[in-house]
């Protein structure tokens, strides 16, 4: 995800990074954000940057053939409304991410919102918690530390961070200049009042893409 280049721009203000790979399915977005003048002054062209390779490719497919293993994977993604997009947050995609991440890698996944779909936000951060991927006598999987903030142009908006290794909200630090997140903000973002706390809800598969269903009920209880 990520075609428009926003994130681009955000991951491109550290200094120590070295090459981003976005991979977005569609080359209209990406070619747009890069070409057009009133959205490359957006994305402070980012998609232009020496640092970023664009694949234009379904990100499912291209971690099945991926050789590279990366620091930090970021799913900027529509939510699960659909089958065809359900498969991005299944046990297995998960699964895929993690065997591409380096030994002390993390992921970060939008996760739709707590507070308008509930079940379907748990859902996904059980269905990381539950990727499998390594040998089978030693399997490995995702300690995942799911988190909200609030967007103006979306309202309460989920995310959940994820690694081999347990993570701790102590250490995070906010190292470049921001609007609106600090180090001493951060970890109010990982506090979950009882309405959006966690709920017991099934794992999302390639099979069975319950996250779908719960995503759906739980945004119809407003748009209805």
């Amino acid at each position: 995800g990520g075609g428009d280049g926003l994130a681009a721009r955000e991951i491109l203000r550290y200094p120590t990074v070295e090459a981003v790979h976005l991979v977005d399915l569609d080359g209209e977005i990406t070619a747009l954000f890069k070409e057009n003048t009133l959205l490359k002054g957006l994305n402070h062209s980012s998609l232009s940057d020496e640092r970023v390779t664009i694949r234009n490719e379904d990100g499912m497919r291209f971690l099945e053939s991926a050789s590279d293993f990366y620091d930090i994977v970021l799913m900027d993604l529509p939510d699960p409304s659909t089958t065809n997009l359900s498969k991005l947050y299944s046990k297995s995609f998960f699964s895929l991410v993690g065997r591409r991440l380096a030994a002390d890698g993390i992921l970060c996944t939008q996760a739709t919102s707590p507070y308008r779909s509930r079940e379907a936000f748990w859902s996904i951060a059980a269905t990381i918690e539950a990727a499998r991927w390594g040998s089978p006598e030693v399997p490995e999987q995702f300690q995942a530390l799911p988190f909200h903030v609030m967007i103006p142009t979306f309202g309460i908006w989920g995310f959940v961070l994820a690694s081999r290794n347990p993570l701790s909200v102590d250490t995070l630090e906010i190292e470049v200049e921001t609007r609106y997140v600090t180090t001493d903000l951060a970890p109010s973002f990982f506090v979950f009042p009882p309405d959006m706390s966690r709920v017991e809800v099934p794992v999302s598969s390639l099979n069975e893409p319950t996250v779908v269903r719960l995503y759906r009920d739980g945004y119809h209880k407003y748009l209805e």
